[in-house]
């Protein structure tokens, strides 16, 4: 497994969920900023993105390029409303209702 298995080893775990990809990011800095590494991540949806680029760049540079590649997202690159979405929420709320409606009788 690890060469010296005596040593601890450091994980960050990121969550997902949207904006806490951006913060992080945040996270990173501090950490890098205090000589923390991490020599394992672990991540999920946006957790995962954000593992995978710190991976390939474990180093200030490579959170200042992760950091760079959040501040230029904006809504409309990540969750694009359309009249198509749209109708797609309501469809499925709609059926949520039913569904809610039809199985509180049993």
């Amino acid at each position: 497994m690890f060469k010296n298995e005596k040593q601890p080893k450091t994980a960050f775990v990121f969550a997902g969920g949207g904006s806490f990809g951006a913060i992080q990011v945040g996270m990173l800095h501090a950490l890098a900023a205090h000589g923390i590494a991490a020599d394992m991540v672990f991540g999920s949806s946006v957790g995962a993105l954000n593992c995978a680029y710190y991976a390939g760049i474990p180093t200030v540079e490579g959170i200042k390029q992760l950091e760079a590649i959040w501040r230029g997202l904006r809504r409309r690159d990540v969750f694009q409303v359309t009249w198509r979405t749209l109708f797609g929420f309501c469809a499925a709320e709609g059926l949520s209702c039913h569904v809610g409606r039809s199985t509180s009788d049993h």
